[in-house]
């Protein structure tokens, strides 16, 4: 998962936002017997949320646009989420404060739902490192209804980036 963000790395923001999601939780094999939820299903677990994930604030728009930020303010994100069958996937672009420099997300950058057959819900992020063996139970827990000032502290650090 995320261990830091370095430049050489902010090509790869939305990379970064998801390995957040998940740094602090912990990984298991997907339970047997498991179901993949729908795309609507996947679409109302995000649609109108903010994740609060160790280091970065992501705010799932219902129109599908995606925003976040750094939580020390470096940088900042926007595109689009959108959901395909149980997986849902962000893309967009990056713009670092400090130095204005842009560019857009570069990795396939995405996360897949599963039901266990106790209800549990689980996902697999597209960039761990074991792709049987990372499913995580506790990302549902980082996410609250409605922007929690997301789109706002973009809206500031634009500022700063005009100058």
């Amino acid at each position: 998962m995320i261990r830091f963000l370095s430049r050489a790395w902010y090509g790869t923001v939305a990379f970064a936002a998801f390995a957040a999601f998940t740094s602090t939780s912990f990984a298991w094999p997907l339970p047997k017997g498991s179901v993949q939820l729908t795309k609507a299903e996947v679409a109302k677990i995000y649609s109108g949320m903010t994740a609060d994930w160790d280091t970065i604030r992501g705010y799932h728009a219902p129109d599908g646009k995606y925003y976040s930020h750094a939580k020390d303010k470096s940088w900042f994100f926007e595109g689009k989420w959108t959901v395909r069958g149980n997986t849902q996937c962000i893309s967009g672009s990056w713009t670092e404060v400090k130095t204005g420099k842009t560019g857009k997300s570069g990795k396939r950058d995405c996360n897949t739902w599963m039901r266990g057959p106790d209800g549990k819900m689980w996902d697999l992020w597209s960039q761990a490192k074991d792709q049987r063996n990372d499913w995580s139970d506790e990302n549902l827990s980082k996410l609250s209804k409605g922007d929690r000032g997301v789109v706002k502290t973009i809206t500031e650090l634009k500022a700063k980036v005009r100058g």
